[in-house]
């Protein structure tokens, strides 16, 4: 797959393109609203509109739109039009079929690299279609409170989240990097010496076409039903690949054989009611267990849940006043909280829970990526971090930041912090510096690693985790706590 910044010849295909894949989902909605036919012509006459070719092509020439394209064996298979001022993302669109998620992720990782070098703000924004929203949540946009009319919803996502997603790991682990703006600088120029190489292969024919059509006036975009009537939802692939989740998300998770209990989805939901002063959207997801003695599955409850409400108590239900104050002073402030959960390690001994949070804390713009980790005890509750189960001297240290190197030298905690401060992280002593020790038991070994949110001494924000896993016996000889690890090889 290529992708590059198209040019201005280029710009009615894309806008073609956008067009067909919405009316692909109008068709698709149709059959589930009480009046298919005039949703239909309704949706068809918006999109008409929305896209209509002499309004694109204006902002295109003023500069005010940037568009990217997706190309696979010199054919259009993908669009994207990002407002050059704001970071909005006007259209995105990749063709129907099994390869549709994996262009539509590509193009959203090269419009990230534009953003990041090129426009002040933290995060995409997304006016979404009710058609839309499905597609852009499998893409990891994360809704925003403010509605609109017509089932209208903002979405957004972390730009230095996408970046560091799109970029090639070497082992697998969850990782998500803030990348720094020269590395996108980098991938910008490469991407407008790639423009201008493609731009010489299109092709006589469609520019004639062009021509004809700016002849004519006002572009009308021509659309061609790809389904019959009588299968309108025939498809020869599936419009959704994600491939292989390379975060924590990803993680394999090991569940012994006849354990003693169970573990339930639980789900906190809140939108705003401005009693706080600010907007409010939680969608936090956790685990509930049950089927254990009283005192100690309440207790071990009680931990999970904490552990996933975190953002939630900060900044909502449980705040400082030091926080009230901090959030009353953003113009209008909103806190958004996403939390998924992964269940890495659950026997009858020990369960290991690990929460990725997407969210936003003072303005949309100030989105981040927090993930956290709890390993409970399961007969008395107890909660186990690193410095309780490894001898966290000079020697792992190293060993930790030689794995990194290895895996992700373009890792910000490489160049951010000295050799000599590994031992001190890994022991937990920089969580006041914004970086904070995490470790995730495994079926095969423990996920070990940091979470940090900082700013560095160029003024960039860094905000992310990595983590490198370790099998049982590379941890051998940092090994304490006899009791867990003899719990731990009592399984595998």
């Amino acid at each position: 797959m290529e992708i590059r910044m198209l040019q201005e010849q280029e710009l009615w295909n894309a806008l073609n393109l956008c067009y067909q894949r919405s009316m692909d989902r109008v068709w698709e909605m149709a059959g589930r609203v009480p009046d298919p036919t005039g949703y239909k012509a309704e949706r068809e006459a918006y999109f008409q509109k929305k896209l209509a070719y002499e309004e694109w092509l204006e902002r295109f020439r003023g500069g005010q739109i940037v568009v990217f394209g997706a190309f696979e064996k010199g054919e259009l298979n993908g669009a994207a039009v990002l407002d050059s001022g704001n970071a909005q993302i006007l259209l995105l669109a990749a063709k129907r079929g099994a390869k549709e998620q994996e262009t539509a992720a590509a193009l959203l990782f090269e419009l990230a690299c534009f953003a990041n070098a090129r426009i002040p703000r933290d995060s995409f924004l997304v006016e979404a279609q009710p058609e839309e929203a499905g597609f852009y949540r499998q893409l990891r946009f994360m809704g925003n409170p403010q509605q609109m009319p017509g089932g209208v919803v903002y979405l957004y996502r972390n730009i230095a989240q996408i970046l560091s997603e799109g970029r090639p790991k070497k082992k697998r682990t969850g990782l998500w990097i803030g990348l720094g703006i020269g590395a996108a600088v980098i991938v910008l120029l490469l991407l407008i010496l790639v423009g201008s190489i493609f731009a010489k292969w299109f092709t006589k024919v469609v520019r004639e076409e062009m021509q004809e059509q700016q002849q004519n006036g006002a572009l009308e975009i021509p659309y061609e039903m790809p389904y019959n009537e009588e299968d309108p939802f025939d498809d020869d692939g599936d419009a959704y690949d994600d491939g292989e989740d390379d975060t924590v998300m990803g993680i394999e998770g090991y569940t012994a054989e006849n354990i003693g209990y169970e573990a339930e989805m639980q789900e906190y939901q809140k939108e705003s009611d401005n009693a706080a002063g600010y907007y409010i959207y939680f969608d936090i997801q956790y685990p509930e267990l049950t089927g254990l003695p009283k005192e100690t599955e309440g207790e071990i409850n009680r931990l999970l849940k904490e552990c996933a409400m975190q953002t939630e108590m900060r900044y909502y239900s449980q705040p400082t006043e030091e926080i009230k104050e901090w959030m009353l002073r953003q113009g209008q402030p909103i806190v958004l909280s996403q939390v998924r959960y992964n269940i890495c390690y659950m026997t009858d001994d020990l369960i290991c829970v690990v929460f990725e949070d997407n969210y936003a804390a003072g303005n949309i713009h100030q989105t981040k990526l927090d993930m956290r980790v709890v390993t409970i005890g399961i007969k008395d509750a107890a909660v186990y971090d690193v410095s309780d189960v490894l001898r966290v001297d000079d020697s792992f240290a190293s060993l930790w930041r030689d794995s990194a190197k290895d895996s992700y030298p373009d890792l910000d905690l490489l160049a951010d912090f000295r050799a000599d401060e590994y031992q001190e992280m890994l022991a937990g002593e920089y969580a006041e510096k914004g970086v904070r020790t995490e470790m995730i038991l495994t079926g095969d070994g423990i996920e070990i690693g940091f979470v940090y949110d900082y700013t560095n001494s160029s003024d960039e924000i860094c905000n992310g985790y990595a983590t490198i896993d370790f099998s049982k016996d590379e941890l051998m000889d940092y090994q304490k706590n006899a009791d867990f690890w003899n719990m731990v090889k009592a399984e595998k």
